[in-house]
């Protein structure tokens, strides 16, 4: 509920504050709350549409995304906190094939079984995807050039 708060607050002010003002030149200060209030209700009743309906799409989405995104940032941010020797092409190394292990397998699955194929696997490609960063990170930063130790000793200060 929090979160669609956040998310209902977030845009209905980006529309009603940020992006009438320049579309519109004689926009009002009363207008702007009113329209405010308007795009909440909007948003929220699209939202209750969305979640009663159960469109399989918009879970599709997020399971996607969440793969992608625990998937190109879990192993750069755990290594990172952790480990002193990890370099800068390891964390790209590891969000990139983080980000590859979600995307490619959709694309194959999906090209040959359809995307409803593919989705039903997202869960567990967003799993692999975090296990292939967690590895990619350590495995490049082995072979690529460190940080030099003023940099570490600044980094991971107490």
């Amino acid at each position: 509920m929090s979160t669609l708060a956040s998310v209902v607050l977030s845009s209905s002010s980006a529309i009603s504050v940020d992006l009438m003002p320049v579309i519109v030149k004689k926009y009002e200060k009363g207008t702007e709350m009113l329209l405010t209030r308007v795009l909440c209700l909007i948003f929220v009743a699209a939202s209750y549409f969305f979640a009663t309906q159960k469109i399989s799409v918009i879970v599709n989405i997020m399971s996607f995304s969440w793969g992608i995104v625990a998937g190109c940032f879990i192993g750069p941010y755990v290594w990172g906190i952790f480990s002193k020797r990890i370099t800068k092409a390891g964390a790209f190394a590891g969000m990139f094939c983080g980000f590859l292990t979600v995307v490619i397998p959709t694309a194959v699955i999906s090209a040959g079984s359809g995307f409803e194929a593919a989705s039903a696997l997202a869960p567990e490609m967003g799993v692999a995807a975090m296990a292939v960063s967690l590895i990619a990170v350590p495995v490049v930063s082995l072979f690529t050039k460190q940080f030099d130790k003023k940099h570490i000793e600044a980094v991971f200060k107490n």
